[in-house]
C-alpha cells in the first residue's frame, strides 16, 4: 500500500495529476487523499486540477503539430534532391517545438510550487527522492537525495 501511495504522490510532481486525465490510472479519491496526506487545502486541489487540465490541453496540441512537423520532415528527406536549408530549418521548427513542451511540463510544476508552501514542497520531494531510489536502484548516476527536513535529520552514515 505504501509503494502504491508513494506512485501516486510522486505522479503528482512529476506529472501533475496526470493519472486524472488518462485512463488506467489511480482514480480521483486516490489522487485527492494523496494530496490531502501532502496537506494541500481544498482550495489548492482545485488550482492544481485546474492548471494541469490547462497544460494537459496544450500538451495535446504541442504533441499534434510535433508529429506533423516530423512527418514534414520525413517528406523532406525522401525527396529526390533534399533541401539541406529547408531540412535544416524544419529540424528548428521540430527544436522549438520540443522545447515548448518542456516548458510545458516545467512550467505546470513551478505553478504548482507557487501554490505550495514549504513544507508541502519539501513533502513532495521527499516522496518524489524515496520513489526514484525505489524505482531504479541498479543505475547509481540516477540516486536521488533525499531532502533533510526536521523529521528527517541526516544520516549517520552521511560524509
Amino acid at each position: 500500500m505504501r509503494k502504491l501511495a508513494v506512485f501516486v504522490a510522486l505522479s503528482l510532481l512529476a506529472l501533475p495529476l496526470a493519472a486524472l486525465a488518462r485512463p488506467g490510472g489511480p482514480p480521483p479519491a486516490v489522487m485527492k487523499k494523496i494530496m490531502k496526506d501532502i496537506g494541500l487545502t481544498d482550495s489548492q486541489i482545485k488550482q492544481i486540477e485546474e492548471l494541469h487540465f490547462k497544460a494537459e490541453r496544450e500538451k495535446l496540441d504541442l504533441r499534434h503539430e510535433l508529429a506533423k512537423a516530423r512527418l514534414d520532415l520525413q517528406q523532406l528527406m525522401n525527396a529526390a534532391q533534399p533541401d539541406q536549408g529547408a531540412i535544416f530549418g524544419q529540424l528548428d521548427r521540430i527544436g522549438a517545438i520540443q522545447v515548448k513542451q518542456k516548458k510545458n511540463r516545467v512550467g505546470l510544476m513551478l505553478q504548482i510550487r507557487k501554490l505550495m508552501t514549504p513544507e508541502q514542497w519539501q513533502k513532495m520531494e521527499v516522496i518524489q527522492a524515496e520513489h526514484r531510489l525505489r524505482q531504479r536502484p541498479d543505475r547509481p548516476d540516477r540516486k536521488a537525495r533525499i531532502p533533510r527536513g526536521p523529521d528527517r535529520p541526516e544520516r549517520p552514515d552521511a560524509p
